[in-house]
């Protein structure tokens, strides 16, 4: 046998240990059709609920991953409203007691009109009961006013989270008020802070003894202040393992930053905004002094490798993603990358992504949520590759006329769209060491029930989307290689290749989301040649465990689809790619082993002469070589069906 060349997608999995990179993720779609939502979080009640703040003023249930018609609590009007929207303005933060299961107290943090001030609001923090008959709605009469802020002349910097901490005291972040900075060094206004009152003691509040400002002198000093030198925190969280906290603020123009305070340290930490922006001198822009302020444990840069506005996280401490336990989790509204870090060496790597992320949270078992302020809320999960699938399909073959194109097939399973990178690779072959390469590929992306023509392509770059599939990972290496990224619905596709002249050619398949919609049933019908040309199938089997598939090559049979010239009697050799261990090989199907499972998977061949494999591969890469018995040559077409 000849073997040829062949290009490998791999994946490398890394020990975890002190320098192991953090897993991919990839977010799913839990719930949607959400107005803006900004906040997600659960009472901690084993109720297995989660609650979805709208920025418009409702908080919505989710029960069993389904959204409850009836809000929890509405102040779009009554009940202590109407909130107001516009700016950075809304309902923002949502905080459960910790007793929450017993006494049915939480809290929320609005905004509200200022009177006289069109463009200011007031900054509210209320408490709530849930009602007593029906624990998915809220008692909407219960609501009583804990803390007003004044927030004049602007809409933005107003922070939003609220979070009960583990000495069991309500944590509040409120910004700047979008002043340029000012309020955040004054310790007689609550703005730029992290506030810290015990709603257990006083009426509506108390100072904790503990606060850095307790008991001041000053009667202007607010005692409420925890931590001061803050932009616009609008995201914080604590590490339900350790009591961590970890504070997402967001930047200027420059940098955004993540402060940590490590439990039972003392409060009073300045993080120095708006002195320093990030770890660098903001006001004075020169000669600025570190001395009395806390620096930011990491910091990322504004523009295309970070974002605009850094969304605060969560230290992932669930238990379906293993290798992320212990990295604090975190991303950016902007450019809607998701980066992970670990605490202590703060080396940050991009993990995956979303749009728009208004928010991260988590249910009661510390599994992870994205919110998409778009109206989506979605589920992290593994990535593709513990789902054990067909992935990422390729067919090298020879390209000619007519008859003779590459067709490349594929079914997209489920019951939700795929979004999918179809290429071509034809002049780049040569830099292979393949020869003959087409030179000029062109690509026609075919509905089959319909043969609607859902796309066309000759050179990559002119796609409408090239930055999009530059940004893929997936375009072509060669400007004169063609390619489709593309949204579709479940069913059957086939990609049609022809080119300017004749040649080698590779038709791919890849994938860009929803690892738990499959493609199935991958087929490629095309010229079976001899040498260098014979028909070489690429396929990765992703995932933590097996996957069965047959992998068939039909023949003969295609006479009967009015194919001129059929592969008389070809044959098909499995090689796992990563040593070129022969994983199965077959000329007549019913000479195989296995025959009457071949039989009963309904996917045997239509003629005798027709081989087919049936085999469990293990998760990696692997090719079906097919070739003509004798060196014959003739139009043949591939198929490797995944066996449920």
């Amino acid at each position: 046998m000849n073997f040829v060349r062949v290009l490998l997608l791999a994946l490398l999995a890394l020990p975890l240990g002190a320098f192991a990179q953090p897993p991919q993720i990839t977010p799913q779609p839990f719930v949607s059709g959400i107005p803006s939502p900004v906040e997600i979080t659960n009472a901690n009640d084993y109720s297995g609920r989660l609650f979805i703040l709208e920025l418009g003023g409702r908080i919505r249930v989710v029960r069993n991953g389904a959204v409850l018609p009836t809000a929890f609590l509405d102040l779009t009007a009554g009940n202590g409203g109407p909130v107001i929207t516009g700016g950075e303005r809304g309902l923002l933060g949502l905080a459960f007691h910790p007793l929450y299961a017993s006494n049915g107290r939480f809290y929320v943090f609005y905004t509200r009109a200022r009177a006289g001030d069109a463009n200011g609001s007031e900054v509210v923090i209320a408490r709530y009961n849930r009602s007593a008959g029906n624990p998915d709605v809220a008692d909407g009469a219960s609501g009583s006013i804990v803390m007003v802020v004044d927030h004049p002349s602007a809409s933005n910097h107003n922070g939003g989270k609220i979070a009960f901490g583990p000495d069991g005291y309500l944590y509040i972040a409120i910004g700047d008020g979008g002043t340029g900075g000012a309020p955040a060094q004054m310790l007689t206004d609550r703005r730029g802070k992290i506030l810290r009152i015990d709603v257990d003691s006083g009426s509506p509040y108390a100072i904790p003894p503990t606060n850095p400002y307790f008991g001041s002198g000053d009667p202007s000093v607010r005692q409420e202040i925890w931590a001061l030198g803050l932009r616009n925190p609008w995201k914080f969280s604590f590490d339900r393992l350790n009591g961590d906290m970890y504070i997402g603020d967001v930047g200027q123009s420059t940098w955004e930053e993540i402060d940590h305070q490590p439990n039972g340290a003392a409060g009073g930490r300045n993080y120095g905004w708006p002195v320093f922006e990030g770890m660098h001198c903001f006001s004075p822009p020169t000669g600025c002094s570190l001395a009395g302020h806390v620096p930011p444990v990491l910091e990322y840069p504004r523009g295309a490798n970070g974002g605009n506005s850094i969304t605060g996280g969560y230290r992932y401490r669930g238990s379906a993603l293993s290798t992320l336990t212990g990295y604090y989790v975190y991303g950016d509204f902007g450019s809607g990358r998701i980066w992970a870090t670990l605490p202590g060496t703060w080396a940050h790597t991009q993990i995956g992504a979303a749009s728009s992320i208004s928010a991260f949270g988590e249910d009661e078992s510390g599994e992870l949520y994205v919110v998409d302020i778009g109206g989506t809320v979605l589920r992290v999960t593994p990535s593709a590759t513990t789902i054990p699938r067909l992935a990422n399909i390729s067919t090298r073959g020879h390209v000619s006329t007519g008859q003779d194109v590459m067709i490349g097939g594929f079914i997209i399973g489920g019951t939700r769209p795929k979004t999918v990178v179809v290429t071509v690779a034809g002049p780049s072959l040569a830099n292979a060491g393949v020869p003959g390469p087409l030179a000029d590929p062109r690509l026609t992306l075919v509905r089959s029930s319909d043969n609607a023509v859902m796309g066309t392509n000759d050179n990559w770059q002119s796609a409408a989307n090239a930055a999009q599939l530059q940004a893929s990972g997936f375009a072509p290496s060669n400007v004169l290689e063609p390619a489709i990224m593309i949204t579709l619905a479940p069913g059957a596709y086939t990609a049609i290749v022809e080119g300017t002249g004749t040649g080698v050619g590779l038709v791919g398949v890849y994938e860009l989301d929803h690892p738990e919609v499959p493609l199935t049933n991958i087929s490629t019908r095309g010229q079976v040649l001899t040498g260098d040309n014979v028909m070489i199938a690429g396929l990765i089997i992703q995932g933590n465990g097996p996957q069965t598939v047959v992998i068939t090559v039909a023949g003969p049979s295609l006479a009967n689809a009015g194919i001129a010239n059929p592969l008389a009697n070809p044959i098909v050799l499995i090689v796992r790619a990563s040593d070129n261990v022969v994983m199965g090989h077959n000329d007549n199907w019913q000479d195989a082993p296995n025959a009457a499972a071949i039989q009963s998977s309904g996917f045997a061949p239509a003629n005798p002469l027709e081989p087919a494999v049936m085999v469990t591969l293990a998760p990696g890469a692997y090719t079906a070589i097919v070739q003509g018995v004798a060196n014959g040559t003739g139009v043949g077409l591939v198929g490797v069906y995944r066996v449920q």
